[in-house]
């Protein structure tokens, strides 16, 4: 936008799934963010974290996973470092 701030992003994920049996996976995976933002506030970030996921095929066109990751973000600006927990409930269906 117009009056929005411009920011640049350098991100690198790996995740690694296995099976662990018939209808179920496992999810293992990690984040790094590279980041710096200019506008209002300027500022030069670190984000990364690990992430564990649990996956279950319910159906042949049905399957839900549930992740957690944890974030933790280093600024050189103190007030907008910060550490976050984050579960994510998701299901799909395939058509």
């Amino acid at each position: 936008g117009i009056t929005a701030d411009l920011s640049e992003v350098y991100m690198v994920s790996y995740q690694a799934t296995w099976s662990l049996f018939r209808n179920g996976s496992a999810t293992f995976g990690f984040e790094y963010d590279h980041g710096t933002t200019s506008g209002g506030v300027v500022e030069v970030y670190d984000r990364y974290g690990p992430t564990v996921g649990i996956g279950y095929r319910l159906s042949d066109k049905l399957s839900g996973t549930v992740t957690y990751a944890y974030l933790q973000k280093g600024s050189d600006v103190p007030t907008l470092s910060y550490s976050q927990n984050r579960i994510l409930i998701d299901f799909r269906y395939d058509f």
